[in-house]
């Protein structure tokens, strides 16, 4: 009775090795390595191993996102031109200069939203703007999260030219690392 129930909580543990032992084509070398290792043990004692052995797994799978890890948040500048940038938790985003007036006027406000993408590195941030009929989206640029501070370094813009005269922004190119100039935001919120 014992020795069949050790080889159950065996099988149960090891999952689909378990049922492949259990199949109509029985490997008797590997029912006779489990007896072996389970008349070593005790049914106690392999009870505990299960448990430990599923314990570590499940613990080990399991991510968790570092702490003060999120973009959400008010964040300004250590420069006074940065201003002040506000991530809301809803996807809404603001600019605020230092009397924590909008940048924008009431009436040409757009309306801001963000999205970080955090599945690449480094994390990437982008703006998206609606005003009345026009609608544009473009990088922030690349940013990390170290003490409380915000590091962004800005895309470069590509200028379109004819003739020499700028035609505007073309296409931007995401920086890969934080080479270069970068500017610095502290939590404030």
């Amino acid at each position: 009775m014992i020795d069949k129930l050790k080889l159950r909580i065996l099988l149960f543990c090891w999952g689909k090795m378990g049922k492949r032992f259990l199949a109509p084509q029985i490997n008797l070398g590997g029912i006779m390595l489990l007896r072996r290792f389970l008349d070593k043990f005790s049914c106690h004692r392999a009870i505990f191993c299960c448990a430990l052995i599923l314990l570590t797994l499940a613990l080990t799978s399991c991510e968790r996102p570092p702490a003060g890890d999120t973009i959400v948040g008010k964040w300004k500048g250590r420069q006074t031109e940065d201003g002040i940038m506000v991530f809301h938790a809803n996807g809404t985003f603001d600019m605020l200069y230092e009397d924590k007036a909008s940048v924008f006027d009431y009436e040409t406000k757009p309306n801001m939203t963000w999205e970080a993408i955090t599945e690449v590195e480094p994390y990437q941030v982008y703006i998206t703007m609606k005003a009345k009929d026009k609608t544009q989206r473009m990088p922030l640029g690349i940013y990390k999260i170290e003490n409380n501070k915000l590091i962004l370094r800005q895309p470069t813009e590509i200028h379109r030219t004819l003739g020499g005269f700028d035609m505007g922004v073309s296409r931007y190119e995401i920086p890969k690392d934080f080479s270069g100039i970068v500017q610095v935001f502290e939590r404030t919120e």
